[in-house]
């Protein structure tokens, strides 16, 4: 099994690279650990966890505004989208936009939410 990490590489744009070993990560330029290497993912990904600041029970997320993953996820393809937060971030509604890719499953400290398709 392959793990990848998302890697920030511009303003705009995230890559998403392989993850060999975690002593070879260094801080980014917003203080983020990555791997130093820049093996960028090139096979179909089955699962992607991603943060957010919030989600609705919708599969709706907010991230930080800058749409990295938004982005990433309209040119790859991933069977399984899951968003993690804290219960506490999961809200009724958000201001989404629409660009913003709606999370498969999103789990918390309490519950797995399955939102309807």
């Amino acid at each position: 099994m392959n793990l990848y990490v998302p890697k920030i590489i511009s303003g705009t744009e995230m890559i998403a690279v392989k993850l060999n070993d975690i002593a070879n990560l260094e801080l980014d330029d917003i203080g983020i650990l990555t791997p130093k290497s820049n093996e960028i993912l090139s096979e179909k990904v089955d699962i992607t966890i991603t943060p957010g600041i919030g989600f609705t029970k919708k599969g709706g997320g907010l991230g930080y505004g800058r749409g990295y993953y938004d982005r990433w996820f309209s040119t790859n393809e991933v069977k399984t989208k899951i968003g993690i937060s804290f219960e506490a971030q999961i809200v009724m509604n958000l201001p989404l936009e629409k660009t913003d890719i709606n999370m498969d499953l999103i789990i918390t400290e309490k519950e797995i939410i399955r939102p309807k398709k």
